[in-house]
Formats: C-alpha cells, structure tokens, sequence
C-alpha cells in the first residue's frame, strides 16, 4: 500500500471571515469534527475527500459550500455540484440551499442589518453527472458535428432498437445464441465502445490486433498440437463473434443518427469530445463554475472521467482548479455498468496542484450511521481492500455516542430454514412504525423462499426494483401468459399455468399423451387449444382437470384475440381475463393490486419509451426485454437501482446494488456461500483464491486492452508470447490476476451490505441452496462468526454425499385457495344451482327478483329484434383484419365490438399460423440453404400434417422462395382516419419492376376469392398494408404494390392500389359514416 499526502498544504488557503465551527454555531448546527474541518476549510485547488460509508459527506460538502460563499471566495452561482441520482442532487440541492438562505438571515439578526437580496436570488447549480454532459453536449453539439436536438433513448427504448436491429439483420451472423441474449450482448458492446471513448472503426481494428496476438502463434517445438488451446480457441471464438456484433452495433448508431435518438452514454461521449476539441468551452465553464464538487467519483465512468478532466483538469491546459471530489473506493460496485474502480486514483493523477503536484488527499473516517458491532464487521471485511489499495484508506470508526449494535451469524440446514432465521430475526428486532428495516441479496434468485415466509408468518414485505417485481408469482403468471399467446413453442410457460391448475401427476400425464397423439412435432400450447371434453375424457384427464384445462384453453384463446392491443392495455386485459386481479384482490384486499399495477406500469413505461424513439413496441420484444431483466442479475441498466425511501410500515426486499446510499435500523443479508457470494464459478483454492475469465467469453464485454483503463485491470500479456503454448500460459495468468480482481470487487459488495444497518444486523446461509449438493459457508460469514455477539443456529457440515432434503419435500406452487373457510359455502350453494329443475315462469311470480329477470330478458330480445343499422364505433385501434371485417358485414362487426366472442379456431387457421411460422424460419436461414433443402425436410419436420407438407412444396416452387425479402413479419401501426391500424405485414420484397419501389405480399393458405366482390372486400388489407409500408419507409405511396399469394396458386393476386384518400372514404361508408 502506498500512501498519499494528507492535508490541503499544497492548495491556496482561504482568507477566513468566518471559521467553520463559527458558521455551524451561526446556524445551529454540531461543530464539525476536526476531519470535516480540514475539508471545509480545503483551500483553491483539486483535493480528494476519502470519505467511507456513512460518514458525512453530504452533509460535509454542504458546510463547505456555505464556507466558501460566506468567506467571499466565491459567489453561490460560481459553484457546480455534480452526483449521480436525482435523488442525491436534489438533497444536496436543498441542503445548500437552505443553509446559504439561513446563514443569511442569522448575519442579518446578528449584526442588525438586512439579508443580502441578491445573493439569496443565486443559487449553486447542483446536477447529476449526465444531465450536465448533456447540457453541454446540446449547448456545443454543432461544433464537433453531434446534433443538439436529438432526443434521449431510454433503457428500454435502446433494447427495443437493437432487438429490431437484431432480427431484421440480413447477413449472417456465425453464433448459435439466442436473440434476447444477443441483444443484451449487442448493447453491452455497444456501451462499452462509447463509455472508453472509441469509434467503431477503432475499435474493429484493435480487436482485429488482439485477435491475431492469441492465434498467430506457432507451435511449440515437439507438441502434436498445432493450433490454438481449446480454451484459447474458445477465447479466439468469442472475440470472432464480437466482431461480427461490432457491424450490428453500427447499423444501431446509424439508426439512432436517422431518428436523432441518444443514450446517457452518448451524450457523457458527445461532451467528452466537446471538451477535448472545443477548449473555449472548457474555459466558459471554468469561468462559470470556480469551485466543482463531485460526488460519489468512485462511480465515474472512463468517458466521464475524460471529460471532467478536459474541463476543470489538468488536459484543460490549467492545473489546480478548485474541484473536490469524494468517494470511497470500498464502494466502488458499479464496474459492470461502466464505472473505473481506478477513478479516484487516476483523479489524483488527471486533476493535479497548480505546482503539478497530485491531488492531495483529505479523510472522513467518523462513521455516522452504524452502531460498534456492525461497524467492527465492516472493518474486518474490508481489510484486504485497504491492503490492496494504490492511496491509503484508513478505517472506520464510530461516532460519539454510538450504541453496542448487534450483529448475529446463522447457518442453517436448507434455504428455507434460513428463510424461517430471517423472518425471526426481524420479528425480534424490528418494531414496526418505528424502525426501518430491509433483507439484502446477492442476487434475485433468493427472493422467492423468503417471500414465501414472509407471507406465511404475516411479515409485511415490499419488493423494490424491476428486478425484483418480475420474480412476483402473479407477475410470472402474466408473463407466461403473454408469452405463450405470443409464441405457440413456449411450452414451458404453458406448464407454469397449467402447474397453478392444481393438476394431478396422472391428470399432466394424460394431457402430455394427449399433445404426442397429434404429432410429435405439435407443440403442447396447439394441443391445448385442440382439446375437447371428450378428447379429454377418452385421455384420462379427470373431470375436474378437465374443466380447468379447458378453461385456461378458453382464456388463452380470448387473450390471443386481443393481440391488436397496445402494450398496457394486453397487458391489463390479461390480468382480467386469467383472473389474477381477483384472486389478489380476495387474497390481500386493494393492496393485493400493487404488483399488478406496478407491472402494467413497466408495461405502459415500455410502449412509452418505444413511441418516444419512434418505434413500435412489440409483445414478443417486451417479454424478451423482461427476460433479460430476470435472468442477467446486472442486465438492464437502471432495472435494480432503487431510489426508494425506507419505510416503516414493511420490510424492503432488494439486492445490495440496489441498496447503496440508504440505510435501514434492521438488516438481514442472507445467503453468504461461497460461489454465491462472493460469486464465482471456478474451484477455489486451498487458500480461497479463485479464477475468472472476466471478457474472455463475454462477448457482451469490451476486452480488457480495448479499455481506456486498461493499466488498471488484470493483463492479458500475448503479445511476447512465440507459441500457442505460452499463449495458454498467459491466458492462466490472466485468469489468476481476474479472479482476484473478481473477489475485490465481491468484497466491496459485502462492505457495501454490512455498511447499511445501523443497530441490528443478521448475515446468515444455509448448507444447502437450490441444487441437491451442499456449499460452503461463505469467507464473509466465518468473519462475521468471528465478531458476532451470537451464533445461532449453526448447523453441522452434511456428510459427504448428502442431498439437499428440502428437495425430497419440495411441491409445485398451486393457486392459493382464494375461498378459504368460505369454499364448503359456496361449493353447495354451486351446486344448488346445478342440480335445481328448470320452471315456467308465470306472468306473476310474486318474486321482485323473479319479475326482474323476466323484465331484462324480454328487453334483451325486443332490442334484439328492433336493431337497426347503427354507426360502427371504430375509434382507438384495430387491425388490418378488423377492418376487413368491417368491410364486409358491418353490422356484425358492431355486435362483436361491443360483446366480443372468441372466435372459434379452425384447422386452416392453425395450419397457416405453421405455415407462417415455417415461412418466419426459412427466410431466416435462407442464406444457409438451397431451394432445393426446402423439401428435403418436409416430411421429417411435420410428419402429421399432409397438407402442410404440400403448402412447403407449392411455396418452393414459387418465385418467392428464390428471392430475399427487406422484411419479414413486420408489425407497423399506422393512423387512419382517426382509427390506429394495425398491420401485420408477412414480408416485404423490392420490386425489380419499378426500381425503388416495394411489393408487399401476405400468404394465404385458403381458397383465392371468387369473385370482383369478395376481392374488393380483402383488398382493403392490402390497401392499409400499402400505407403503412409507404409511411414507415418514407416513400411516395404509389412506389408501394401489394399482392396476395395464395400457396398452391401459381399466379399472385395484385390487389390494394387505392390512395389514402380512397381507403378513407371506403372505411367510413362502412362503418355508416359517408360524409
């Protein structure tokens, strides 16, 4: 460890009016301690705050706002403050604020005067980190040719560009990785090209470097290998695919350049190259801002770093600006979001003295927030942190005053009995309405035996986060659903609710039979949507499986009906439709809503975000875009970081990143086992060292030597290395130096947990996770039994071979029993009803609820038999289908729109939905096959179906088959007429016939029409498809044909060439509006 200057000696000091304990006793506030002071009273110059968890700093920076301002150093307006949330910002902000305000008016008591007006009508500026980037980045954009008025591409709006970007991608692309994870691939690369600063075109070229540096390597003399290390050969392959991705990550900036879109990265990367190519800029805000505070550093990322340091640091030109910045390197958890545990030193080095010297460096050591025992523990974890550190960083110690805290260490048998020490352990600490209190986890895997305690021992509990909202069993349900009405493949959703049904073993095996005897190549959900009762019977499903089976079926089909839906409103619709909201509702009261309503709002959030960056959001990427969020534990930016307030009505459930800045009086951090956390997934070692393979088969991560920080992370060195076998020699270097890097920054992580309680604290495990074999307990908790005030439980290590036993009891999560004591009730009350004998109802019941009924009814079919032509409501949204429907019977279109009915599903219509799908698929792979492998596979794939297999053969001998389309299965919305339309669009080919111009077609698997009536009717579809091509590819109308091609028909139908204004007209004389 290397220690760096202390104290401001090297900084000009402040000529001093008023002293900082003077200020605190003008105000009314605590004299600083003697480390704040020397903060405070830091003089003009760079100087680094190490400031450790809980130890004042807001409250520091503040003091020494209100220092300089009250000494004349500066004017209020002269100091920019910069954090990373709105949240930070905003309390740092009023803190300032209301303490400049109030030491005016305590001066003005004082010496008997008046406040000072103008400096009271000045206040700092106070901003988090991006929104000043962008700020600068708008105000200068023109002079480094960046667009000043693109607009900002959220989190989720990005996902969406690139998971269409993804999917409409003609050439090939050589991995075997499913979309959704090449999408979170695809925009991780992309973040890590701009966050260090690199162009696209530098970026290939380095990786093209680094690529020949592993593999042009000759053999080592006598081996019989002559190529590559399987493991290097697996490092060479992963490099290979990200330079395959880098094209894709171009086609996204150029489509973001065509829409005028932005991400937070590229605007931090668009005002990095302000500053470095525009140094007036630098020196207007230099001007501007003579005093710059910046919080939480150790979180800046490279690109904010370099554009700090072109402003207000040394690459400006002019050292020794006065920029404070604070942070804590044993806090430093956001690497994985672009964050450089290497800020704060590389600050000392880029933000240097006016003498050139580095930053000096000042502490704040006094922690403020936890009690003796937890902060002891926190000490103790961190050591190796310190150890390892480039400046010194000393521990922390308690605040005057401090209580004992208490800390207990649990090891349990299996998760659920640590779930059972957990609800305990809050039980006995927790005093609801007076103490906030939360369960802190590694990861989000852990939720859900916890919830499963808390809800069966009445623990009120609230899940913060994304993350944690989509791992809530309603949300599942509604998930699955979606998913299933989305994709008929997902037959793994469909047995999650099927699963909720409370279906025997012998009823799932009968259904499973069932699906096999129509083919092995049916999938389970079409099955589902074929059974009848006595299919069902004959099947073995007992009837009261039957019933269920059927009714999921049922509400399957009415959900697939509403497809047409906007995001939100599918989404609500599916919530009613299933049942869900009543069953919550019954459950938990109002309340039980609050996850549902939390979950249509990332839904209306998603379309939103969609609509912002002129992208129509589609169900299959939604759900995809959740995926990402469940399944990568840091995937979606922004998807964990909770700014939520502590609460003291329920205890908070939410991961550790999620949990830095706040604090609670109760915490819990379970599941402390090693390769959990810390997380790792290599074999450790005697002595507890582990190896990583960091970006080797990342390839959603930018390698290591590609990085602007690059000094700072373990080194791959290759390019000495003269044969394949010192490459793999240095790639087991490499591995030792990331696995050490890996549990540095695991044991941040834990720093940062054990730092959040303030009086009670339980850190526990179990021997037993979720598989069969035992781990561990982990490094954190045998320090933690160390220094615990108790241990208990600590269950004995298993024997060896044994399997985890809360396995062998485990069941499957049925539907709570929403009826409770009350279903005996109802159940004969149901079956009153069943059994009772219909009767003819006299004139005169001498029944009012009897006469009621018989009035209604006799209403209900007067209204039937009266019924007129009415105008067609057709405002809000509707399909291109829809619209065919109303052309040819408006009247029944009426009727199904105001009571819809399910429409009843027909061989044919799920033929051609295989169809479509196997149409989806080979346009897919057609680069990888001849015309001629089309048929070769027919009968293998769908052996079940002779009239599919036919409907291939007509489709390959078809011109289409040899032709490559612009897009395929495209959904668009298009208004018309006051109405959203829309279109599904099969595939669109250019038009060799009028270069520029496109052809729509839509396959048809039915009968051509019959005549010019009934084509007149079909054409609108085409009509509508036209326009909405013609709009979302910003051509002229007329360039756009359309064409229906009926599979088996040699000949396609061109039909649809009416202009807006025809289509218009059309729809309103149908729907019985002609004017």
């Amino acid at each position: 460890m290397t220690s760096s200057p202390t104290g401001a000696a090297s900084t000009s000091a402040v000529p001093e009016t008023y002293s900082p304990r003077r200020i605190a006793e003008i105000l009314g506030q605590h004299p600083p301690t003697a480390e704040q002071e020397e903060v405070i009273r830091a003089g003009h110059g760079p100087v680094l705050v190490v400031a450790g968890a809980g130890s004042g700093k807001t409250e520091t920076m503040a003091a020494r706002v209100v220092y300089l301002v009250a000494n004349g150093v500066v004017r209020p307006e002269e100091v920019l403050g910069l954090t990373f949330t709105r949240k930070a910002a905003a309390e740092l902000s009023q803190r300032i604020r209301a303490r400049l305000s109030r030491f005016q008016q305590r001066i003005a008591e004082i010496e008997g005067g008046e406040a000072d007006q103008d400096a009271l009508a000045h206040q700092p500026e106070i901003s988090t980190y991006n929104s000043f980037a962008a700020a600068v980045a708008a105000e200068h954009a023109l002079r480094v040719g960046g667009d000043p008025d693109a607009a900002l591409l959220t989190d989720a709006g990005a996902w969406q560009l690139a998971d269409r970007a993804l999917r409409s991608w003609q050439d090939d692309l050589a991995t075997t990785r499913k979309a959704p994870a090449l999408t979170t691939a695809l925009l991780g690369l992309a973040a890590g090209v701009t966050e260090n600063v690199l162009s696209i075109a530098d970026a290939r070229e380095l990786l093209e470097d680094l690529l020949t540096d592993l593999s042009a390597k000759s053999p080592a003399p006598g081996s019989r290998s002559k190529g590559p290390a399987k493991d290097v050969a697996a490092a060479i392959s992963a490099l290979a695919e990200r330079r395959e991705l880098l094209d894709l990550v171009e086609a996204v900036e150029q489509r973001k350049r065509e829409l005028g879109l932005v991400t937070f990265a590229d605007q931090v990367a668009l005002a990095a190259r302000v500053a470095r190519q525009v140094p007036e800029a630098g020196a207007q805000l230099r001007h501007a801002y003579r005093v710059v505070l910046l919080d939480e550093f150790q979180d800046t990322s490279v690109a904010q770093l370099d554009f700090l340091s072109h402003l207000f640091g040394t690459a400006s030109g002019e050292s020794g600006h006065s920029v404070t910045a604070v942070g804590d390197p044993n806090q430093a958890i956001y690497g994985w979001r672009g964050a450089s545990a290497a800020s704060l030193k590389r600050f000392r080095e880029q933000f240097t003295t006016a003498d050139g010297a580095p930053a000096p460096t000042l502490d704040l050591t006094t922690a403020w927030r936890n009690d003796h025992g937890i902060l002891r523990l926190a000490n103790a974890v961190a050591a190796p942190l310190r150890a390892t550190s480039p400046f010194a960083v000393r521990e922390l110690t308690a605040r005057p005053g401090a209580g004992p805290g208490h800390v207990r260490a649990a090891l349990a048998s299996t998760q659920p009995e640590e779930a059972e020490e957990v609800a305990a352990f809050l039980e006995q600490h927790w005093r609801r309405g007076q103490d906030t209190a939360a369960v802190l986890c590694r990861n989000r895997a852990q939720f859900r035996p916890l919830i499963e305690v808390f809800e069966a021992r009445g623990v009120p509990y609230r899940v913060l986060g994304l993350g944690g909202l989509l791992t809530c069993p309603e949300v599942l349900d509604l998930r699955a659903a979606l998913r299933v009405i989305d994709d008929a493949g997902r037959g793994d959703q469909l047995v999650r609710l099927l699963t909720s049904l409370n279906l025997g073993a012998a009823d799932l095996h009968a259904l499973a039979g069932f699906a096999r005897s129509l083919g092995r190549e049916v999938p389970l959900v079409e099955a589902l949507d074929a059974l009848t009762s006595a299919e069902a019977e004959a099947g073995g499903l007992s009837a009261a499986a039957t019933e269920r089976v059927l009714r999921l079926a049922g509400q399957l089909r009415r959900l697939r009906g509403l497809t047409q839906l906007a995001l939100p409103e599918l989404v609500r619709a599916a919530e009613q439709i299933l049942g869900v909201d009543l069953e919550l509702t019954a459950r938990y009261g109002p309340a039980g809503r609050s996850r549902l309503d939390a979950f249509a709002e990332v839904a209306a959030g998603y379309a939103q975000d969609a609509a912002a960056g002129a992208l129509r959001p589609t169900l299959g990427a939604f759900l995809d875009w959740l995926d990402a969020a469940t399944e990568h534990e840091r995937g979606l930016e922004g998807a964990d970081i909770a700014e939520d307030e502590p609460e003291t009505d329920v205890v908070q459930l939410l991961t550790i990143h999620a949990a830095k800045g706040l604090e609670w009086d109760v915490v819990a951090v379970p599941g402390l086992v090693e390769k959990q956390f810390p997380n790792y997934a290599s074999k450790p070692q005697d002595d507890l060292s582990v190896t990583d393979n960091a970006w080797l088969t990342s390839i959603g991560e930018l390698p290591y030597p590609l990085r602007q920080d690059a000094a700072d992370l373990p080194s791959l060195d290759v390019a000495g290395a003269a044969t394949h076998q010192d490459v793999a020699a240095a790639r087991e270097e490499f591995r030792q130096a990331a696995g050490a890097h890996r549990l540095s920054e695991e044991t941040r992580l834990a720093y940062v947990a054990l730092t959040r309680a303030k009086r009670a604290m339980l850190v526990s495990a179990s021997h037993f996770r979720a598989g069969k074999t035992p781990l561990p307990p982990s490094r954190f908790l045998l320090a933690a039994s160390r220094l615990a005030d108790e241990c208990r439980p600590w269950a004995e290590a298993p024997e060896d071979g044994a399997e985890n036993p809360a396995l062998e009891s485990e069941r499957a999560e049925w539907v709570p029993d929403v009826l409770g004591a009350r279903r005996p009730a109802v159940e004969k009350a149901a079956r009153a009803v069943l059994s009772a004998e219909p009767a003819e109802l006299s004139e005169d019941s001498r029944d009012p609820v009897v006469d009621r009924w018989r009035a209604e009814a006799r209403l209900l079919l007067a209204e039937r038999d009266t019924r007129e032509p009415e105008e067609v409501a057709i405002a809000g949204r509707l399909s291109a289908s829809a619209m065919m429907s109303l052309m040819s019977d408006p009247a029944g279109f009426a009727l199904q729109r105001r009571r819809p009915v399910p429409a009843k599903p027909t061989v044919g219509a799920r033929r051609g939905t295989r169809f479509h799908a196997w149409i989806q698929e080979y346009y897919h792979r057609a680069a990888l096959i001849d015309a001629e492998d089309i048929i070769s596979g027919v009968e293998e794939a769908v052996p079940s179906d002779a009239d599919l297999v036919q409907l291939r053969e007509h489709f390959a001998a078809s011109p289409w088959a040899q032709r490559t389309p612009v897009a395929i299965e495209t959904d668009l919305l298009t208004p018309v007429g006051g109405t959203i339309v829309r279109c599904r669009i099969d595939a669109v080919f250019p038009d060799h016939e009028h270069p520029g111009g496109f052809i729509v077609v839509d396959w048809k698997t039915g009968r051509p029409p019959v005549d010019a009536q009934e084509l007149a009717v079909k054409e609108m579809q085409l009509a509508l498809y036209r326009l909405a091509w013609a709009r979302e590819r910003q051509v002229p109308l007329e360039q756009v044909r359309a064409a229906f091609q009926y599979i088996g028909h040699d000949e396609p139908i061109y039909a649809g060439m009416l202009t807006e204004d025809e289509i218009v007209e059309r729809l309103a004389v149908a729907a019985g509006r002609p004017d």
